[in-house]
């Protein structure tokens, strides 16, 4: 629970949640504030970005029938991606979630990983991905404890998974 300060006394705010409280027990609801000052007051002790969803693809190797970016070629480069990461370091960003396509398309991809990695006040590193091009040559780089996966599937089962995906993708995630 995070304490702030403002003109009409604290607030508390689960991070969590997103929940403020007037006191550690009595919660107001989600976003609410009494008056605009209080609001304002509250918006100016923020000095971090929470999460930042970093779209560094929009290639994947796969054909999902619903996604949009299976026909896009474009991929951030490792210049671009220098210029970005410094953009974020000012805004005191502390988690980042690296989406595309399927983010480990981009060419550089470990290269972007490693350059966040090396970034201190990054408390936690996202990958959405669909797990496919994790291999047992690659699985080491992702040994971090700031990294959390996240693995989209449309269903266990095989059958239904296909749909979507196409037949022995899933066997390629597990």
């Amino acid at each position: 629970m995070k304490e702030i300060n403002t003109n009409n006394g604290k607030i508390y705010f689960d991070e969590f949640t997103r929940y403020y409280y007037k006191s550690e027990n009595e919660k107001l609801k989600k976003g609410f504030f009494e008056n605009y000052a209080e609001y304002f007051s509250y918006i100016q002790q923020i000095n971090y970005f929470d999460t930042i969803y970093y779209n560094i693809t929009k290639k994947c190797n796969m054909h999902c029938s619903y996604c949009y970016s299976h026909s896009e070629n474009i991929d951030i480069s490792k210049e671009q991606n220098d210029i970005i990461l410094k953009k974020l370091v000012k805004l005191n960003c502390r988690s980042i979630a690296l989406i595309g396509g399927e983010p480990m398309c981009n060419s550089n991809f470990w290269e972007i990983l490693e350059s966040i990695k090396s970034i201190p006040n990054i408390s936690e590193i996202t990958i959405v991905t669909n797990g496919t091009l994790i291999d047992k040559q690659n699985i080491s780089l992702l040994n971090d404890p700031r990294i959390c996966l996240q693995i989209s599937l449309d269903d266990i089962n095989e059958e239904d998974n296909a749909k979507t995906r196409g037949y022995g993708q899933l066997t390629k995630v597990f």
